[in-house]
């Protein structure tokens, strides 16, 4: 009977007696079918035994035991430093990478790496430092940190236990815990690390004379004291403090930070947002400081008027200038300037502030524009130097190689070859018409006042004629009324 059968065996009703399974059958209905396989093979196929097979289904083997991958009907043993799924290998254990399906080992010195070579470490071994892609032995001041455990920025590890810091990582220092985690002077922390203060872009401080000073960019060439603030702070009694509002700039003597602006205020957003005294706006939004753009009454006016020192005219209202005094020009900006002694030649411009020529290459005040063959409004030449090859700002290069267009935003006045700002121009136009209505006010009640004037004068030359003639008649009648009285 089937269940005197012992394991391994079945219950052969031809012979009606029980009968041995098939080698790596835990239970079986016949010699050919394995229902359940043991733990280690599995007859998938008449009496073929697939080592390692642990699940079979129509005596196909589905599933192999771990450490196995299916491939033909097979299980084959995982690739050395491999992770396999069921079918192949998908990553690489610690100390391995992938290359062409296949796990290889790193370096030596190497935990995780991207490939082989000195190139491709990520993680190193034990008191090894990442540098450039490769491992090197830890020592004192290591820039990258240095592997000791868990252990964060250290640079050399413990000997005693190297899973502790002995000393950190250059911008980081020890803590009463041991740990790497302040950050020395001039650097400041971003996460698990210490970056030099001038790197961060955030609003985070900076660590100067062992505490972090907040909106510190860098610290003085000691480390003791905030040296920069960031954008629109102002280093004042030992801390970064924002910078003043416009109407509160007059005493201001130190610029305020501003991306990289000079000579500011104050910041709006990331622009200046005004000029510290002393200093005013030019057409570029830059601040200039006040010398021989002065009014007559001897203060400091912006580019919006034209009683700057040195113009002679100006263009239909004070916005702009329109002849400039003996020994200055009018530059491309609107503003009048001393001319350089020496004329500039084919590839130079007259520096309006050092009044120097120089190659249009080197920086400097181009007021008077790139001497460019026989273009106006250059800011390079082309490589003969017979057209422009960039215009000044405002102006926009036609196909010919000349800056005569305006770019969007700006207009064309005629009478100064100038192209102006679109708000500006509104300004002008407007103080144009406003001068054309009182101008052509004044010239009427001129003439109504010489009409009177003439119709007076005619009036008093009739009255004139008139006292002459009566006197006249009177003398006559006396001369007459004597001659009577004589006969």
């Amino acid at each position: 009977m089937a269940e005197n059968c012992k394991d391994r065996e079945f219950y052969d009703t031809a012979r009606g007696s029980c009968r041995a399974c098939a080698n790596a059958c835990s239970t079986c209905s016949n010699t050919i079918t394995c229902d359940t396989c043991d733990k280690e093979n599995c007859v998938c196929k008449a009496n073929q035994v697939v080592k390692n097979c642990i699940e079979c289904s129509s005596q196909i083997c589905n599933k192999c035991k771990e450490t196995f991958i299916l491939s033909n009907n097979q299980c084959s043993v995982c690739p050395e430093g491999c992770n396999c799924n069921l079918f192949a290998c998908i990553s690489c254990k610690k100390n391995f990478f992938m290359e062409n399906g296949s796990c290889k080992n790193c370096d030596a010195s190497c935990n995780q790496c991207t490939g082989g070579g000195s190139r491709g470490c990520v993680i190193c071994a034990q008191e090894y430092g990442v540098i450039d892609g490769s491992c090197q032995k830890c020592e004192v001041d290591m820039i990258n940190s240095c592997q000791c455990g868990e252990s964060l920025n250290c640079a050399t590890c413990k000997t005693s236990d190297s899973s502790q810091c002995e000393t950190c990582k250059k911008g980081s220092k020890l803590d009463t815990d041991g740990k790497c985690t302040v950050c020395d002077n001039n650097y400041y922390k971003s996460g698990d690390t210490c970056v030099l203060c001038d790197q961060h872009t955030s609003d985070e401080g900076c660590t100067c004379g062992g505490k972090i000073v907040p909106f510190c960019k860098t610290c003085v060439v000691t480390g003791q004291t905030c040296g920069v603030c960031q954008s629109n702070q102002l280093f004042i009694d030992n801390s970064c403090q924002q910078c003043p509002n416009s109407e509160n700039i007059n005493n201001l003597s130190v610029a305020c930070p501003c991306s990289g602006a000079v000579h500011c205020g104050n910041c709006n957003v990331s622009v200046c947002g005004a000029c510290l005294p002393g200093y005013y706006f030019n057409h570029n939004q830059i601040c200039i400081q006040c010398n021989t753009q002065i009014s007559p009454s001897g203060d400091c006016v912006s580019y919006a008027t034209c009683q700057v020192a040195n113009c002679l005219d100006c263009l239909g209202s004070d916005k702009f200038c329109r002849k400039c005094n003996q020994g200055f020009k009018l530059g491309f900006d609107g503003l009048c300037w001393k001319q350089c002694q020496v004329i500039a030649t084919n590839g130079h411009y007259c520096d309006t502030v050092g009044n120097e020529i120089k190659s249009c290459d080197q920086a400097g005040n181009k007021s008077f524009g790139c001497i460019c063959g026989l273009q106006i409004h250059c800011d390079q030449c082309t490589e003969d130097f017979s057209a422009c090859a960039t215009c000044l700002q405002g102006y926009k290069l036609n196909s010919s190689g000349s800056c005569s267009e305006c770019i969007d935003g700006w207009l064309f006045r005629s009478g100064s070859l100038l192209c102006y700002q679109e708000s500006l121009l509104d300004i002008f136009t407007a103080g144009v018409i406003t001068g054309l209505i009182i101008g052509a006010f004044i010239l009427i009640v001129t003439v109504v006042i010489v009409i009177i004037g003439f119709v007076r004068r005619s009036n008093e030359i009739k009255y004139s004629v008139y006292k002459i003639k009566a006197q006249q008649r009177a003398e006559e009648l006396e001369k007459s009324i004597v001659e009577n009285n004589d006969e």
